[in-house]
C-alpha cells in the first residue's frame, strides 16, 4: 500500500493530518448543490446541534459531549468513530440508570430501555430517526422471524435490538468501523432528551 493507512501511531509531523479514510466520503454542498469531499467543517457540523437540554444531569451532558468530541476527532483518527459510538451508548446507559425506577434489577441496555418504556419515560416515537442505523439487521431479523412464523418486530423494537447488540459488540472488542456515527449519536441524543422532560425533578 502506498502512503499511510491511518492505523499507524502518529508522530509530531503527522498528528494533525486527517486520517486517509476521511477524504473517501462525499457530501452534497447545500450552497452549490454539488458533491464534494467531506471536510473537517462537516465533521464539526455533524455534532453542532446535538446539545442536550440544560436540565439533563451535568455528568450525563459531560459524558455525551465526550462522544461528540470523539466524533470530531475521528476526522484525524478514523477508528475514533467506534469510540464515539460506544461512549454515546455508555452515556445512554448512565442516563437510564439515573432516571428509570427499578434500574438496579436491569442487567443491560435492552432491559433498561424496556423498563423506561413501561414506566412511560420513553415512548415508541422516541426511537424513530430519519435513517435506520442498520437496515440490513432489520431485514435479517424480519426474515428469521418470518421463517419461524413469528410476527415482525415493531420499528422501535428493531431500534432497541440494534442498541443492545451494537453496544455489546463495541464493548466486547468487535472491530467495527461503522462510519455513520452521527446517526448513533442523534438517536442517543433523542432518547436522553426524552428521559429528561422539562418538568423532570
Amino acid at each position: 500500500m502506498d502512503g499511510p493507512s491511518g492505523e499507524e501511531v502518529r508522530d509530531i509531523m503527522s498528528v494533525l493530518l486527517p486520517d486517509p479514510r476521511s477524504g473517501d466520503f462525499q457530501v452534497c454542498d447545500f450552497d452549490t448543490s454539488e458533491w464534494r469531499p467531506l471536510a473537517l467543517k462537516d465533521q464539526c457540523a455533524a455534532v453542532h446541534d446535538l446539545v442536550l437540554p440544560r436540565n439533563v444531569e451535568q455528568e450525563v451532558r459531560i459524558q455525551f459531549d465526550l462522544a461528540r468530541n470523539l466524533l470530531i476527532y475521528a476526522w484525524f483518527v478514523f477508528r475514533f468513530n467506534a469510540l464515539s459510538q460506544l461512549q454515546a451508548l455508555r452515556c445512554l446507559e448512565l442516563a437510564l440508570r439515573q432516571r428509570v425506577p427499578g434500574e438496579a434489577s436491569a442487567k443491560g441496555m435492552k432491559q433498561l430501555l424496556e423498563l423506561a418504556l413501561r414506566a412511560g419515560l420513553l415512548q415508541p416515537v422516541h426511537f424513530a430517526i430519519e435513517h435506520s442505523p442498520e437496515p440490513l439487521g432489520r431485514a435479517v431479523r424480519n426474515m428469521v422471524r418470518e421463517a419461524r412464523s413469528q410476527p415482525r418486530l415493531e420499528e422501535f423494537e428493531h431500534t432497541i435490538e440494534f442498541l443492545r447488540s451494537f453496544r455489546n459488540d463495541l464493548a466486547h472488542g468487535e472491530p467495527w468501523l461503522h462510519p455513520n456515527s452521527r446517526v448513533v449519536l442523534a438517536l442517543v441524543h433523542q432518547l436522553i432528551a426524552a428521559l429528561y422532560p422539562e418538568n423532570a425533578a
